[in-house]
């Protein structure tokens, strides 16, 4: 078992980050593996909750720092909050 790594900042989108896109893509900035060698994994959640309840859609577990929202997902007018955990 290996020390869970920190959590990743997510850079995109900026805080009160307005879109027009339906496809929005977010981004994190990577971390390491604080125990050296393990790869991290990164998981995405999207929400209508600031303390991530709400889900709306959540990533599988995946080592790219960088996730697109599926067409369709977000609807207009609606405000989404950005969570992202590494593994």
């Amino acid at each position: 078992y290996s020390t869970t790594p920190p959590a990743p900042t997510v850079v995109s989108p900026q805080q009160d980050q307005t879109f027009t896109d339906p496809q929005v893509s977010l981004q994190v900035n990577p971390v390491s593996d604080v125990d050296g060698g393990d790869v991290v994994s990164y998981r995405f959640v999207v929400s209508t909750g600031s303390g991530g309840s709400g889900t709306v859609i959540a990533s599988n577990p995946s080592t790219a720092t960088q996730w697109t929202v599926p067409d369709g997902v977000l609807q207009d007018g609606t405000t989404y909050y950005v969570r992202a955990y590494a593994n």
